[in-house]
């Protein structure tokens, strides 16, 4: 799992992902992300994949997958 910390957020947002995750959460190690995309107050344990134009928010989830 990875912590998040203000670097890695903003780093998240230069490269085009919205993160709205506080500082502590976690995404998990396994996650790939497709800019532009959105991750919204969720938790992650496992591996996924977030594609352009897709979001995951609180429990509702759009075009992610699990390989």
């Amino acid at each position: 799992m990875v912590i998040l910390t203000e670097a890695i957020k903003d780093r998240l947002k230069q490269l085009g992902v919205e993160c709205l995750l506080g500082v502590g959460g976690t995404i998990s190690e396994g996650a790939l992300f497709e800019p532009p995309c959105s991750i919204k107050w969720m938790a992650t344990q496992l591996r996924f994949e977030l594609g352009a134009f897709s979001y995951g928010v609180s429990g509702f989830y759009s075009k992610i997958t699990s390989p």
